[in-house]
Parts: C-alpha cells; structure tokens; sequence
C-alpha cells in the first residue's frame, strides 16, 4: 500500500479530533476500550469513503506516528533551546499536522517545571521566580503607605 498524503493525514486528524476525548482516553476498562473499538471502526469508514481502503490498524499506527514524530520535534527543538554557546538560533521547524496533534493531545510533552533545575526556561523574560513567590506588601496599620518587598 502507498504512503499516506497530507490530505489524508489531515483527514484522520480531523476524525480524531472530533473524537478525541474516546481517543486518548487513558482508561482501559471493558466499557471504555469497547467504546474506542467503535471509535475507531466509525473512523475508519468515514476514513474510507473519501480516500482509498485502509486498515483500522494501519490509522492506529498512523496516528501513533503522527504523535511521536511531534514528541520528537518538541524533543529537539527543547535540545537545541538548552546547547550553551553561540551560533545562529535552530530554524524552527513549522508543520501544520505536528501543531494540530498538539492542539489533540496538550499533554504530548507535558513536564513539570521546577525552577531549580538545570533545564529551567523560565515563561517571561526578567522575571525571578524566587523573588516572585516571596514578594508580600507591607500596609501601615493606617493604611497610608505601602511597601513592597
């Protein structure tokens, strides 16, 4: 069988995107695997009538190629953002089914955060996290100056 065209791929995304919420459900009870089992035979018909005939499996692994290929790029490019020294910044590689699995599957590289660590990019320029989670206001009890520390 032949490769997959973008209109395809764009095709599954849509379907999965509509049903997304059986899709990447992480429960696996009888009850919830049967419901994706129906999912994905819904997909796959719908899949069918506007392109050439796959296989349900084959648009299971299509999909898990989709996601690990932007679990890949997300992987590189946090890679290249943390590389010490100088140099011209990494292109950014822009793909319209990579940011539309993303927007399927926020959670596809999710990480925790800590401002301790070695990997830490911090979200806004000049800001201090540990100055910011220990900053309070200090109020006279009249009420008539503020300082803040």
């Amino acid at each position: 069988m032949s490769a997959f065209t973008v209109d395809e791929k764009n095709l599954l995304i849509f379907l999965i995107d509509q049903n997304k919420h059986f899709i990447e459900n992480k429960k696996t009870d009888a009850n919830t695997n049967r419901a994706k089992a129906e999912i994905w035979s819904k997909i796959t018909t719908a899949f069918n009538s506007r392109f050439s005939a796959r296989t349900e499996k084959q648009l299971k692994k299509l999909w898990d190629n989709m996601k690990n290929k932007t679990r890949k790029i997300d992987t590189e490019h946090k890679k290249e953002m943390l590389k010490t020294g100088g140099g011209p910044p990494i292109q950014q590689y822009d793909d319209s089914i990579s940011e539309r699995v993303r927007s399927i599957v926020p959670t596809i590289n999710f990480e925790i955060q800590n401002v301790f660590d070695s990997n830490y990019l911090p979200q806004e320029e000049n800001s201090d996290p540990i100055i910011a989670s220990t900053s309070s206001k200090y109020k006279d009890s009249d009420n008539s100056s503020t300082i803040t520390i």
